[in-house]
């Protein structure tokens, strides 16, 4: 038997052929962009903006990365934008994001032109490999050419990487240089060449990767990421400049609770307890906030919080903190309150669907003078409290996952803790699961419900078998149960496995809840190591109807339709592959009522042969080509 921890570790390599193969591809030349140029992906959550940038896949986020300058960076990885493991990834090289500027108009007098930025290998997620790396390329528009003029790759572990910038003129230099920085974020400072400075110039970062080599069916996800922020170009500036003076939000609140990040609005209002345990501490609601200033000089500021009511009625209120000096080249974390009265008494709110945004304003004294308008767009973060149907430790993001597999590993329970405040009934549960190369971890399982006995799962209430799914990024699937299950105090939501194989379910880093999960391997339930790494990415829900909440998708919802008849069957099952799948032939896997895999992977076109089969009940899951799943269909052999 054996246990993992996936921290979407894959081996990858980068060579140097791969980047020369996409360095010399031919470009339009727009002139959109003027010095100066900045960039702190603070304000274009998920996707760049195309305000600067080309369309790109590379995420901006505020979840993966760790001691990040500002709020949002912009982070590499192997997943396309619709979060699947992109479909040319290899265990050979091949190029993954690409985050490309717009063209630049230069005037005759530019010189001294630097772009400088930020970087961070892994964060919260997977360390590159040695032979990963973040490459820079500057398009010299004179010849039309792409050329690589910095790369970044790591010597495999955490807290170590090693940059070396290969071009500070027109051709490649062979002199190298590297200087080793830690897991931190770290300075990168390139000067662009004079034979650069032409209209049309444009830059771009591309990270360079190849796909594991695992044979562990479902274990192989998203890895080796790359963050970058702060992206500054502009002229007259010197290697030895001064810190950027700027006072930036670092990172916002996660969640108003104290162990939750949602509970039911009606599980609040209803129970003192909830109240007390989740919101108070004397009677007020605690906001944390983390703050950077990061000059070389202490920076005065003012700061402002604001509550409002963004769902169930209508309400706002501000606060003013007032001033206070925040040391050079430091991060603090404030904290601050607001009144419990504001939060609770806020009017005509529906029971079920509630939501509050809180804006944390910082607004400082002195910044970078040419950069000011730049700069006020990471002085704001906002966070939005949502008190919806459901129960959740984790905060919507994974960045990493969680599975048990191998030998003996088919009938291993996993499961996560919860405390209904109220008497209430269960009508489903929110799962998400990470895509992996091949959707290998897309099996069937079986959602249990158990509740408390001493303090770990007991009883089982409730189970009923369901298939793993993948819908998008970040993106729960929502499995109804068939019966409403009425609970009260400690409960458990989780997983009985039905195969060997890595289900690979999302695991929130940026949560750590203690004592929350829980993991049978054969006859004994014990607390799981993960609790000191993130919360299992598993939601009860007491809906009383199937809201529309934008981080889920019903799992009987996929979509396009995909059909197979007759059903009954008696021995060859067809389907007819719609028209705007532009495909000629889908994957398909079988399980049977006891969720044993019984046809797994094979590829086809019009029909299947059943009539090996016994008569029964069997689960049919569809993919693509590509590895998209199109949903799950049961299917009766006569």
């Amino acid at each position: 038997m054996r246990a993992f921890f996936l921290t979407n570790a894959l081996l990858l390599m980068c060579y140097f052929a791969v980047a020369q193969q996409v360095s010399n591809v031919s470009v339009p030349l727009d002139t959109s962009l003027t010095l100066p140029f900045f960039d702190s992906f603070s304000q274009s959550n998920p996707r760049p903006t195309t305000r600067y940038w080309q369309q790109s896949q590379v995420l901006v986020n505020d979840a993966y990365a760790t001691h990040q300058k500002t709020i949002g960076v912009a982070t590499f990885d192997i997943l396309d934008h619709s979060g699947r493991v992109y479909a040319h990834a290899l265990s050979s090289t091949f190029y993954a994001d690409t985050l490309a500027s717009h063209a630049f108009t230069f005037a005759p007098a530019d010189s001294n032109v630097y772009l400088s930025f930020y970087v961070q290998p892994a964060g919260l997620s997977d360390m590159p490999e040695r032979q990963d790396s973040l490459l820079l390329y500057f398009f010299f528009a004179k010849i039309r050419q792409w050329q690589r003029v910095w790369a970044a790759t790591t010597n495999g572990t955490l807290n170590k990487v090693i940059t070396d910038t290969l071009v500070q003129h027109y051709f490649l230099d062979n002199n190298t240089t590297a200087s080793r920085i830690d897991g931190k974020f770290a300075k990168a400072m390139v000067a662009v060449p004079r034979e650069a400075l032409d209209t049309g110039f444009r830059f771009r970062f591309v990270n360079c990767a190849t796909r594991g080599g695992s044979q562990v069916n479902g274990m192989e996800g998203n890895c080796d990421l790359w963050h970058i922020d702060l992206v500054y170009l502009d002229k007259n500036r010197s290697a030895a400049e001064a810190p950027l003076a700027d006072v930036a939000m670092q990172k916002t609140t996660r969640s108003f609770l104290k162990s939750y990040t949602n509970l039911p609005w009606r599980h609040l209002m209803g129970s003192s307890a909830a109240r007390q345990e989740q919101l108070f501490t004397e009677g007020d609601v605690v906001l944390p906030h983390e703050v950077s200033n990061l000059s070389a000089n202490p920076s005065p500021m003012n700061r402002q919080l604001r509550l409002s009511l963004t769902k169930g009625g209508n309400f706002s209120k501000g606060y003013d903190i007032g001033n206070i000096n925040i040391f050079a080249d430091s991060t603090v974390d404030y904290t601050y309150k607001i009144s419990s009265t504001d939060l609770l008494n806020a009017p005509d709110l529906d029971a079920d669907s509630v939501a509050f945004e809180v804006q944390f304003i910082v607004r400082q004294y002195n910044a970078t003078p040419n950069l000011q308008a730049f700069l006020t767009g990471n002085d704001t973060s906002r966070f939005v409290q949502t008190f919806y149907d459901y129960y959740s430790y984790d905060d919507g993001s994974a960045e990493n996952g969680f599975g048990v597999f191998g030998e003996n590993t088919g009938q291993v329970c996993m499961a996560v803790k919860y405390k209904a405040y109220i008497k209430d009934e269960l009508s489903g549960a929110y799962l998400y699961f990470n895509h992996t190369r091949d959707s290998g971890n897309l099996q069937a399982f079986n959602l249990t419900v158990w509740s408390s006995s001493n303090g770990i799962p007991g009883e089982v209430l409730y189970q009923q078998t369901c298939m793993a799914a993948f819908t998008g990024l970040n993106q729960f699937v929502y499995y109804p149960f068939t019966r409403p299950v009425v609970v009260e105090g400690e409960f458990f939501v989780g997983i009985h496995q039905k195969s060997p194989d890595m289900l690979n379910v999302g695991l929130d880093a940026n949560s750590i809840v203690p004592n929350k999960t829980f993991v049978k391997l054969s006859t004994q339930w014990n607390p799981s190591s993960i609790d000191n790494s993130g919360s299992l990415m598993i939601r009860p829900s007491f809906a009383r109807i199937e809201y529309e909440h934008p981080n889920y998708t019903p799992i009987h919802n996929a979509a396009p339709e995909v059909v197979w008849y007759p059903n009954p069957v008696h021995n060859t099952l067809y389907v007819n592959i719609p028209h705007e799948l532009s495909c000629s032939s889908l994957i398909i896997n079988i399980f049977n009522a006891k969720g044993e895999s019984v046809l797994r992977s094979q590829t086809v076109s019009s029909s299947i042969d059943m009539s090996a089969l016994p008569a029964g009940v069997y689960w049919l899951q569809t993919f693509t080509p590509q590895g998209k799943a199109l949903g799950v269909q049961q299917v009766v052999k006569d």
